[in-house]
């Protein structure tokens, strides 16, 4: 099954089950592919993890930081950060 998905780009993203979990091709106005990633079940579970909390939370956004700054934050904060851990 294949699901396509209309970008705010005049392009579209079409989404595909896979034997490993899900490719996701990305394509111009014109239909050219211009990236295809594959995404195991895992992270695709993680990823679904981190928008249901945000949405549960009534969050509007998510910071990627590095390892060292991670480590500091943690240190920092002690116990009110929250890590997601997606790309394994």
């Amino acid at each position: 099954m294949q699901v396509r998905i209309n970008t705010n780009n005049n392009g579209f993203v079409e989404i595909e089950r896979t034997d490993y979990g899900i490719s996701v091709t990305s394509c111009d106005e014109k239909g050219n592919v211009t990236r295809r990633d594959g995404f195991d079940e895992g992270e695709i579970i993680i990823a679904l993890d981190l928008l249901r909390y945000m949405r549960d939370k009534n969050q509007k956004s998510a910071y990627l930081i590095n390892e060292n700054i991670s480590k500091s934050l943690q240190k920092l904060f002690d116990d009110n950060l929250e890590e997601f851990k997606i790309l394994q």
